[in-house]
């Protein structure tokens, strides 16, 4: 109940704090169907829940409940005795165990299990944790930070931006519960240090070839998880010399950057011609971090 500090007016509300499950689903026609395992950690005494609705697509969003079902009782179970599948790793999917990474690295989590992952939080020591020990000694509950994949109740992963970790040697163990209460762990070491320098895995370049006069569009995948990026683009000939530049800033995203669209010109403005060129690209992160990388394209009638 409020306690009326606006016009002295008060009101009572129910506010439902145990998540069950927390899923994407498809929707067609206006039409949807999921499924998923309700997890043991429920109170028995049967209460009343809620199914939240929120819907975005096509520049359209919507949002509903639903209240009138009941939740609780004891089930036997599905005989399942084995915990999540894990994979875990730091900035991106590249991660190495033992590998250097910057004072505050991305988290990123695989899980899957046959009954669904637990991240409700009502039972004693079944939450979805990240422990990391070394340097410091650090605790982070992630239930709500796990989703589930498209169209599954089975897996889903987790991105957690960490918090500045000192520099040292770490390990970091994911624990996870599936909604029998079975549990699981991995755990992954690595080196948290601020002389990270700034490395580029990947450049993407498209459409390959590029028609003559039509926008390029780069992005690229870097070790700097969501620091964004100061980029300049040389262009050269094959015989070296250098035929046109562009200049952008550019978010970045559990680190991938956003693409970089233009159309390729000379100095004099005019649009480059068919034939091979170089890109190269100096790329700066928000921490003053530089690196090169050069890539070879193709421009066609």
């Amino acid at each position: 109940t409020t306690q009326g500090n606006v016009d002295g007016l008060k009101f009572t509300y129910t506010s439902y704090e145990s998540i069950l499950f927390n899923g994407k689903v498809s929707v067609t026609d206006g039409q949807l169907n999921t499924q998923f395992v309700v997890p043991q950690d429920i109170q028995y005494n049967v209460g009343n829940g809620r199914i939240s609705y929120y819907a975005s697509g096509n520049n359209r969003t919507a949002f509903g409940g639903y209240n009138a079902i009941s939740i609780g009782g004891i089930s036997d179970g599905s005989g399942d005795s084995a915990g999540p599948e894990i994979d875990i790793w730091l900035n991106n999917r590249r991660f190495t165990d033992g590998q250097t990474v910057n004072l505050t690295p991305l988290f990123i989590a695989e899980l899957h299990d046959e009954n669904g992952i637990n991240t409700s939080g009502n039972g004693i020591g079944h939450d979805l944790v990240a422990t990391i020990t070394g340097s410091g000694s650090y605790r982070y509950v992630l239930n709500n930070y796990f989703t589930t994949h498209l169209d599954s109740y089975q897996s889903g992963s987790i991105e957690y931006d960490l918090p500045e970790l000192l520099p040292g040697q770490y390990t970091l163990t994911l624990k996870a519960w599936d909604t029998g209460n079975n549990s699981s762990e991995k755990t992954i070491s690595f080196v948290v240090s601020n002389e990270v320098s700034l490395e580029i895995s990947e450049m993407y370049l498209y459409p390959v070839p590029l028609k003559k006069g039509t926008n390029l569009s780069i992005s690229f995948d870097h070790n700097m998880a969501n620091e964004d990026m100061d980029i300049v683009l040389r262009l050269y000939d094959l015989s070296g010399q250098q035929v046109g530049l562009h200049q952008a800033s550019v978010d970045s995203s559990h680190g991938t950057t956003a693409p970089i669209s233009f159309i390729p010109h000379g100095g004099n403005g005019q649009n480059l011609g068919v034939g091979i060129y170089i890109i190269q690209m100096e790329a700066t992160s928000d921490s003053g971090k530089k690196t090169i990388i050069s890539k070879k394209i193709m421009i066609s009638e």
